[in-house]
């Protein structure tokens, strides 16, 4: 299919959204909230379609975080790695950490205690009174756990 007709037919299936600029795409979706053309990614078939072929190893990212969004305006090009920093970034990792997480036994606030006595009391004894694991307590105080509380 040529550019032109791949165009029209792009065209034929997006609402421009006047008050931030985004097309929202109106075609077929995968499972994944992005829309499906041309058996790809419609905001990755609309870099190529309006800029030039992905190269191989990058990603389209979004600049404005919405998935139905096929503005190349609103498109850039990054790595995996990039790619995953926006998404933590916005806040869609998906990832429940911490006191977030429906099986957290946990508090930051526990955490904070845990590290604080981790000089005084044994692991073991950490763990008794704040009701986990003597591993759990391990991984707090390694760090593997609960990174994103402060000391």
């Amino acid at each position: 299919m040529n550019d032109t007709i791949a165009r029209v037919r792009f065209f034929a299936q997006i609402s421009p959204e006047p008050n931030t600029g985004c097309w929202l795409w109106l075609g077929t979706f995968k499972d994944d909230r992005y829309g499906c053309f041309r058996g790809e990614r419609a905001h990755r078939a609309a870099w190529e379609l309006f800029n030039a072929a992905v190269p191989a190893g990058l990603f389209v990212l979004h600049r404005c975080d919405q998935p139905a969004c096929v503005n190349p305006a609103h498109l850039f090009l990054g790595t995996h790695a990039e790619n995953m920093a926006d998404m933590t970034s916005k806040g869609r990792s998906g990832r429940c950490a911490g006191e977030r997480h429906g099986q957290a036994r946990l508090n930051d606030e526990r955490v904070r205690l845990i590290r604080a006595n981790a000089a005084e009391l044994s692991q073991r004894e950490l763990a008794k009174r704040h009701g986990v694991s003597q591993r759990a307590v391990l991984k707090i105080l390694n760090r593997e756990t609960w990174r994103h509380v402060d000391a």
